[in-house]
């Protein structure tokens, strides 16, 4: 329903498989080439991650040598700016719940202290909201700068 052309999701690295008897996308979270975990999303908004895996921005390293970077609370979030042809993108791993200390912490040297500025493109709910808080706390509000959706 996003209009998001089959092309993007597979320049993203989007796979589908079978969970069970359903056919779910897996958002295969790399870093610096090598699979660190994989989270399935079933149409009906259903996920889950593999188990024992570390939770990491998906899309981490589109930040390198980039000034700039959006993030989203979502993978297929970050899908829809692809399909846009925004690329310097990610989505924190655990949507709005998600611990950013756990996930940004150890890419602060290697991936994000070189960006000048951070877009955040949440939702507008209440959990959202609350992310994008959270994200301008961490980060800075001088480097922020928010999306606001319609």
């Amino acid at each position: 329903s996003r209009g998001i052309s089959m092309p993007t999701v597979m320049d993203a690295g989007v796979k589908w498989c079978t969970r069970g008897s359903d056919h779910v996308m897996a958002f295969v979270y790399y870093e610096a080439g090598e699979m660190v975990n994989i989270q399935y999303r079933w149409m009906q908004k259903r996920f889950q991650s593999e188990k024992a895996c570390e939770y990491i921005p998906w899309n981490i390293d589109a930040c390198i040598g980039e000034e700039e970077v959006y993030i989203t609370e979502g993978p297929i979030d970050a899908l829809s700016l692809m399909e846009c042809g925004i690329r310097n993108v990610i989505s924190v791993p655990n949507g709005a719940q998600s611990d950013l200390h756990a996930c940004f912490d150890r890419f602060r040297e290697s991936h994000l202290d070189g960006l000048k500025t951070i877009i955040i493109a949440g939702d507008n709910d209440k959990p959202g909201l609350e992310l994008r808080d959270k994200l301008i706390s961490y980060f800075g509000v001088g480097k922020c700068k928010v999306v606001e959706w319609e």
